[in-house]
Formats: C-alpha cells, sequence, structure tokens
C-alpha cells in the first residue's frame, strides 16, 4: 500500500475520507492544508491591490483625475478648496515640456477656461496603464483624453508622471498626442491603403 491516499479513496485507518479532493499522509494528516495557505499567501500578494482595493486604494493621480472628470461638469466644481485636496500650494502641470499652470489660483482659472471652451472633456479611467516608482513619489501613467469643442471629438494620448509630496501631487509632467479627428483618421487610413 502507497504511503499517500487519495481522497476519493480510502484513508489510513480504513474509513472511507469525506474530502473528496484532499491528500493525506499515511499518518492521516492533510497535506493540502500547507499547500492552500501557500497559494493564499501567494494569491494576496500578486492579487491583492487589484482585486481587492476600492477606491481608497487608487493612487491619488486616479482620485483627482475621478473628481476633475465631475467637476469639469460642475459650473461651481473647480474651487481651490477642492484642488487643495488633491495638490500641493505650488503645484504645477507641464504639457510637452511647456509649462501650462502653477499654483492652485491658477489652476482654478485655467480650468474654468477649459470648461467654458469645451462641450465635453473626459479623463478615461482606468488608465491605459499605471504604475509607481519604487519609493512611492513618482506615478507614470499613459492614458486617454476625450474632448469636444466647436462640435469637434477629439482623442489625445497622454504619457508622463506625477510627483507626489506627502500625499499631494506636486507635479504633473505629461507629453501629449492629439490624434486627428475621425474624419481626418478615416481619410489618412485610405490615402494609405
Amino acid at each position: 500500500m502507497s504511503k499517500y491516499w487519495w481522497g476519493d479513496r480510502v484513508c489510513h485507518i480504513g474509513k472511507p475520507c469525506e474530502h473528496p479532493f484532499l491528500i493525506f499522509n499515511g499518518e492521516g494528516r492533510l497535506l493540502m492544508n500547507n499547500f492552500l495557505k501557500i497559494m493564499l499567501i501567494v494569491l494576496t500578494c500578486q492579487l491583492g491591490n487589484g482585486v481587492f482595493a476600492g477606491e481608497n486604494n487608487d493612487s491619488v493621480l486616479v482620485r483627482m483625475f475621478a473628481w476633475w472628470n465631475d467637476a469639469i461638469k460642475d459650473p461651481n466644481g473647480f474651487t481651490e478648496e477642492a484642488f487643495r485636496r488633491y495638490y500641493t500650494e505650488d503645484a504645477a502641470i507641464i504639457i510637452n515640456g511647456n509649462e501650462l499652470v502653477r499654483g492652485i489660483k491658477p489652476m482654478v482659472e485655467h480650468f474654468k477656461r477649459v470648461q467654458a471652451n469645451t462641450e465635453f472633456v473626459e479623463i478615461v479611467l482606468p488608465f491605459e496603464e499605471e504604475f509607481e516608482s519604487a519609493s512611492g513619489d513618482r506615478i507614470f501613467t499613459h492614458h486617454l483624453v476625450r474632448a469636444r469643442a466647436d462640435g469637434t471629438d477629439r482623442l489625445s494620448r497622454l504619457m508622463g508622471y506625477a510627483v507626489v509630496e506627502a500625499g499631494k501631487i506636486s507635479l504633473i509632467d505629461f507629453l501629449r498626442h492629439n490624434q486627428p479627428a475621425v474624419d481626418e483618421a478615416t481619410a489618412m487610413s485610405t490615402g494609405l491603403q
């Protein structure tokens, strides 16, 4: 008789096993117990942040963009107090190497102008890609922004990073590529065929 028995067979003491998928050793001890503990630890480590994470575990950048998506729809959504929840006082936003805005008050003014000049803007969540540096002070992202202005739909791809200090964003440095409008894209692809 072998040292191990499958659960659908008779256990070492001659009684039918009640657990059809468990393995017992010659002393009747469950070998799968340690295996299950190890698998639980591995799954928690590998999947924990993605599977068990709620909104509270999202990065400050994701939380800020979720707020921003709501604020752009609200005529009173962009306030200094709201920006201070996510940004340091002297935070800067750099797009394609050019400083777009620096400081809370100028951010409010800038995004109110964006709000007034667009019909629709959405930062697409979840991001295409996002990861944090080992130190946790940099968040790297690749994401999309959909917008409509003057009846024309636009899609932009942004890649770059945010610097985080004391849980708030102190710098956003993105490269932006504005994709051609749908009609332009169709014309371009037709011309290439």
